[in-house]
């Protein structure tokens, strides 16, 4: 690979591992706040952009500055700044675009080799060794000192995230104790999203070659079985089943999923006609649809932004940045131009994850431990997918 790709696998890899290496430094070298993650982000941001100027690439640069004047006009009504809503959105902006910057798919697929072989080491030793793992990567003050989970600092027993213990024991696998490893994410939810990435590169990588595909697949299974991952478990049979399903490819199809998927939710609060905050699969339907029943005008185009909406993905993003500019920002994702039917079918296993990921599990989709390569991988494999076929392992 030439030299200055290094650089390219460096920016998604310190993306990627971002909470890990800050988790680390506040553990054993100084405390982290949100200021200093701010600042690491910050950095990754500003690199890019400088490298959008170097390369020419005016797309990226004109969308930030067509961004950022419309959450400007948002924070003006609200009458109070939310950089998080706009950081978000760029995360999926310049990840896709600097993929798209990219001339082959070797950074890519090495990325997801080293970033793999990584997770599977970290998390051998989370769960082989848990108690030397937490001394040097205290999740739990990580995230308190920040005041994240501060209501529970009794409750856990153990330095990890909140959900990284199921009182009740694992669902997949339960002979193998009550923790769910996390890895590199420090918590199970971003492990499980990044089994899905994981298990969409090999499903495209089958296509290819079976035998280099079913490599990120063996991997995605374990991982899978390690962060015990109800969501991950769902929605690898769903990214399957759109793989051999020509007809959920269909453009047409993806761009009225965000609506399918609504109406779904809403239709499931309706019926039971509770507002229950249960952790089974049907309890967080429910609270996602009566959270999309509840939204008023002011809300739905943005102007208004104060409920606390937790893991209602949906309601989140139309709440956040307003109902116009979701239409827009699917709109674009539908219609980037797909080379050959890999990437097809790509789009569409990234676009039923996306859905269910605000479906389910709130807000991650827009974590840069996952974000990241996810958007890199849509960049990469939407311009350059024939050259997959070109690419030796």
């Amino acid at each position: 690979m030439p030299s200055r790709y290094l650089f390219r696998r460096l920016v998604i890899l310190l993306a990627v591992f971002s909470f890990f290496i800050l988790c680390f430094i506040h553990t054993n070298l100084h405390p982290i706040t949100n200021k200093n993650i701010i600042l690491y982000e910050g950095s990754i941001f500003t690199f890019l952009a400088f490298f959008f100027v170097i390369k020419g690439r005016a797309a990226p640069l004109i969308l930030f500055l067509v961004l950022l004047s419309y959450f400007a006009c948002l924070w003006l009504v609200r009458g109070h700044m939310n950089l998080q809503d706009f950081r978000n959105i760029i995360i999926i902006l310049f990840f896709y675009y600097f993929g798209n910057s990219t001339k082959d798919t070797s950074v890519l697929r090495r990325v997801f080799k080293t970033a793999t072989i990584v997770i599977l080491i970290v998390g051998l030793l989370e769960y082989f060794l848990t108690d030397s793992y937490l001394k040097y990567i205290n999740i739990r003050d990580f995230y308190m000192f920040r005041g994240g989970m501060s209501h529970l600092s009794d409750y856990l027993d153990q330095n990890v995230f909140t959900s990284a213990i199921r009182p009740d024991g694992r669902h997949i696998m339960p002979f193998l104790g009550n923790l769910r490893v996390s890895s590199i994410f420090l918590e199970p939810i971003s492990m499980g999203n990044f089994t899905v990435i994981l298990t969409i590169w090999g499903i495209i990588q089958c296509d290819d070659n079976i035998k280099k595909g079913l490599i990120p697949l063996v991997f995605a299974f374990i991982f899978l079985i390690g962060c015990d991952s109800r969501f991950a478990l769902v929605m690898s049979g769903i990214i399957i089943a759109v793989r051999f399903v020509p007809i959920l490819q269909n453009k047409i199809i993806l761009m009225l999923l965000p609506i399918a998927v609504s109406i779904t939710l809403m239709t499931q609060a309706y019926l039971f006609n509770i507002f229950k905050r249960s952790d089974d699969f049907q309890g967080r339907l429910t609270v996602s649809g009566q959270s999309l029943l509840d939204m008023n005008f002011l809300e739905m185009i943005g102007m208004s932004a104060n409920r606390n909406l937790g893991d209602m993905g949906i309601a989140y993003s139309i709440e956040h940045y307003g109902i116009f500019l979701c239409i827009f920002l699917w709109g674009l994702f539908i219609s980037i131009p797909t080379p050959n039917i890999q990437s097809k079918r790509m789009k569409a296993m990234v676009a039923f994850y996306i859905m269910g990921i605000l479906a389910v599990s709130g807000t991650s989709v827009y974590s840069l431990k996952t974000s990241s390569i996810l958007w890199f991988m849509v960049g990469s494999l939407t311009v350059h997918a024939s050259s997959l076929q070109s690419e030796s392992v």
